[in-house]
C-alpha cells in the first residue's frame, strides 16, 4: 500500500520536479482504535515511509544532467503495546498500557537498523504532556522503550544504533500561542536536527562523463551524499497532529531542495510572500526565521 505522485512546480519562468512516494508497512493492519502500537509480530500501526524527491535539469560539457536531492521521514503509532479502551461515546478513550509493553521492541528496532543501514533515528514525540488525556504516561513507556532497544540491539543482537526523541507538545503550544507561534516553535525545535541530517543528493545523466550518449545506455548516477538521520514522527494515532508536523516539516525542506538546485524558485516564493524578500531566510538553509506564510501561501 501507499501513493506515488509527482508535480511540475513553477513561479515565472522557473520550475522544479517534485515527486512523492509513501510506502506504509503492512505488518499491523486495522482500523484506527484496533491496530495501535506494536503487534505479535513487531509491526506498529499506521507505519509509514516517505520519501520526497526534488529534481531538475541543467548541462554538463554539453550532456544533459538531472540534479535531484531527496528526504527521507517516517511515521507512526507510539512503538510498544497499547490500546485504546473506549468507555462511552461523549468521552475519550482511555490509553491502556501493556504489562510488557517493551516486548518484540528489539525486533521492530533491529529492522529500522537494517532497513536504514544503523542511521541514527530521531522519534519526533507529539503527544500531550498533561493528566487528563493519558499521553504523558504513554510518552514515559516510550522513553523505557527506546532505552530498552538500544540495549537489546546491543547486547542480543550486536548492533549499535542511536535513538533519540524530541518531545513537542503541539496541542498545548497551539492553545496557548496559536498557530502563527507554534508552526515557528516547531520549525525552531526541528531544525538543527534536520540541518544536521540533511539530504541525499546526486545527479543522473544519460552517460557518463565523456561518453557518448545512445538510446540504449545505461543512466550514469553519481551520489553526492546520503542523508545522516531519519526523523519519525508520532502523535496517538499518527494521523492529525502528525499530518500537520510532516506537511510543515516537508515543505521547508522542499524550500532548501529548491535552493541547492539553484532554480531561483525558493528566492520567488520569498519576494512573492514575505515582507522584506530574503531577510527573513538563512543564509544556508531555506528555514523561514518569521512564521509569516500562512499554509495557503506553503501550497
Amino acid at each position: 500500500q501507499g501513493l506515488a505522485c509527482s508535480k511540475v512546480l513553477r513561479v515565472g519562468q522557473r520550475g522544479v520536479a517534485v515527486a512523492l512516494i509513501s510506502r506504509k508497512n503492512i505488518s499491523n493492519p486495522g482500523t484506527r482504535y484496533n491496530a495501535r502500537g506494536l503487534n505479535d509480530v513487531a509491526g506498529a500501526g499506521n507505519e509509514m515511509e516517505s520519501e520526497q524527491i526534488v529534481w531538475g535539469a541543467t548541462l554538463a560539457g554539453g550532456v544533459p544532467v538531472e540534479k535531484w536531492s531527496a528526504t527521507m521521514w517516517r511515521r507512526g503509532t507510539v512503538p510498544v503495546h497499547w490500546r485504546h479502551e473506549l468507555q462511552s461515546s461523549v468521552t475519550a478513550p482511555k490509553i491502556v498500557i501493556a504489562d510488557r509493553p517493551f516486548e518484540q521492541g528489539a525486533r521492530f528496532f533491529a529492522a529500522i537498523h537494517e532497513r536504514y543501514g544503523g542511521r541514527p533515528m530521531v522519534f519526533v514525540n507529539l503527544l500531550r504532556c498533561d493528566t487528563e488525556s493519558g499521553e504523558t504516561g504513554l510518552s514515559e513507556v516510550f522513553q523505557g522503550a527506546l532505552r530498552d532497544g538500544k540495549k537489546k540491539l546491543r547486547e542480543e543482537r550486536g548492533m549499535e544504533m542511536e535513538l533519540s526523541m524530541c518531545n513537542f507538545d503541539w496541542h498545548r503550544l497551539r492553545k496557548e500561542l496559536g498557530m502563527p507561534l507554534a508552526v515557528r516553535g516547531l520549525w525552531d525545535r526541528l531544525q538543527s536536527m534536520i540541518t544536521e541530517s540533511d539530504l541525499t543528493e546526486g545527479t543522473i545523466a544519460v552517460c557518463e562523463p565523456g561518453g557518448e550518449p545512445t538510446p540504449m545506455a545505461a543512466p550514469y548516477l553519481k551520489l553526492k551524499r546520503r542523508q545522516g538521520k531519519i526523523l519519525r514522527y508520532n502523535c496517538a494515532d499518527s494521523l492529525d497532529r502528525t499530518n500537520l508536523c510532516c506537511f510543515m516539516v516537508s515543505q521547508q525542506v522542499l524550500l532548501e531542495q529548491c535552493r541547492r538546485l539553484g532554480s531561483g524558485l525558493m528566492d520567488a516564493v520569498i519576494r512573492e510572500h514575505l515582507p522584506g524578500g530574503g531577510d527573513t531566510s538563512s543564509a544556508s538553509w531555506g528555514f523561514l526565521l518569521a512564521p509569516d506564510l500562512t499554509i495557503e501561501d506553503l501550497r
